[in-house]
């Protein structure tokens, strides 16, 4: 990866956010995994080519000097800091021999059978309560430590919240009270079992594609692109803000219908407001590299 410095930023910036990271044939991260195919081939295959600004790492360097700091505390003998596991996939499927799942784990606390991950992040993410990435990666990690001998049958993600507001969190009960949060997880043999099966499938499917053209590689769900899905206005005449935008064309028909019914002299027609990839647009370093987002949006921006 290439890195760039819009802003000028003084060099130990620019310096800590350098990497010589090459990707190794056939050996995927626990963290990799968890991305969509094709935002995981595409990565790999132009990672000397892609360009990011130091100026959009910043938050990675806050996620770094955590990890840093808490690395240089003195653990107990019962604990484990940022164990690096690796495991070779043939375990699963005979066709996986010389596939590897590789990971740096940030604690483990053998006596308390405990997974410990540290995360910066945003409060929505807590005030949405979507933690099935947390919940993987952290199984994943406990997964490759009962490989190695462990037993592992909880977890937790403790989250710094970035964008934590102190006024915010005495005027609004259900705000996060502090700027730090514990989130728990129990696993149990079905956990186990359903993540053995998903690091199975996700690995034959990098194997399938890892040599496909980019063109035919497997598109991205709306889920996985945080597509904020397609939203429908109801106007009236020629006014630019919506009496009301739906969900559905169905209940936005329903609506126009209802309000043409009470007025015979106003026009009530239908805007159909396309969906936005949240993740292609802001957060995956690889979309200049990616057919979909060349046809949609990067035309668009160049014209």
């Amino acid at each position: 990866m290439k890195i760039s410095n819009k802003l000028n930023l003084p060099q130990p910036f620019v310096d800590a956010v350098q990497s010589d990271y090459k990707p190794k044939e056939h050996q995927y991260s626990v963290t990799t995994i968890l991305n969509p195919t094709r935002q995981v081939i595409l990565s790999r295959r132009y990672n000397d080519e892609i360009v990011q600004d130091v100026a959009d790492m910043i938050w990675m360097l806050f996620g770094t000097a955590l990890h840093t700091v808490l690395e240089n505390a003195q653990e107990s003998e019962s604990q484990f800091k940022e164990e690096y596991l690796k495991q070779d996939l043939e375990i699963l499927d005979e066709s996986l021999k010389g596939y590897f799942l590789s990971g740096k784990a940030d604690l483990l606390d053998a006596l308390q059978k405990r997974m410990t991950d540290y995360k910066t992040t945003s409060v929505y993410k807590i005030l949405k309560g979507d933690y099935d990435d947390w919940y993987r990666q952290l199984l994943i990690y406990a997964w490759l430590f009962t490989k190695i001998g462990f037993e592992v049958d909880n977890a937790e993600i403790v989250a710094l919240l970035k964008d934590w507001s102190k006024t915010k969190a005495k005027v609004d009960k259900s705000y996060p009270q502090l700027q730090v949060q514990v989130v728990p997880f129990k696993f149990n043999d079905k956990d186990f079992e359903y993540i053995e099966e998903y690091i199975k499938e996700r690995f034959l499917e990098l194997k399938k594609y890892e040599n496909v053209p980019d063109e035919e590689l497997p598109m991205c769900t709306e889920e996985e692109r945080w597509n904020n899905g397609t939203k429908y206005a109801v106007k009236k005449n020629k006014n630019k803000t919506a009496v009301r935008v739906l969900d559905t064309l169905e209940e936005a028909e329903a609506y126009k219908d209802n309000l043409q019914e009470k007025s015979d002299k106003d026009n009530y027609w239908i805007e159909e407001r396309p969906g936005t990839d949240t993740r292609c647009i802001d957060y995956c370093n690889c979309h200049d590299f990616c057919p979909y987002y060349k046809q949609k949006y990067k035309i668009k921006e160049e014209g």
